[in-house]
């Protein structure tokens, strides 16, 4: 689920599909939500089936933003990608 340092990134599937890109805003939309409430935190960025979303490791660490990330995703068919795993393949 790491992304490099400094984001965390949500795969929801391999494919451009209207109803993965509607979760994916769903939950960029719950974790925007509750940015004003967790510092360090940044802008979810949702595209067609996955989400990214940034945040500053020197205020807030990876472990709490796994966490957040992992409940708003939690009842989705999410699949967690780490940095890197395209170049293992």
């Amino acid at each position: 689920m790491p992304f490099g340092d400094a984001a965390v990134f949500i795969e929801l599937g391999d494919r451009a599909d209207p109803a993965l890109a509607e979760q994916a805003q769903e939950i960029a939309a719950e974790i925007d939500a509750i940015r004003g409430d967790t510092p360090g935190l940044g802008r979810p960025v949702p595209a067609h089936a996955s989400v990214l979303v940034p945040f500053d490791p020197l205020v807030i660490e990876l472990a709490a933003v796994t966490a957040i990330v992992s409940a708003h995703a939690r009842g989705r068919p999410a699949r967690a990608r780490q940095a890197g795993d395209d170049a293992a393949s």
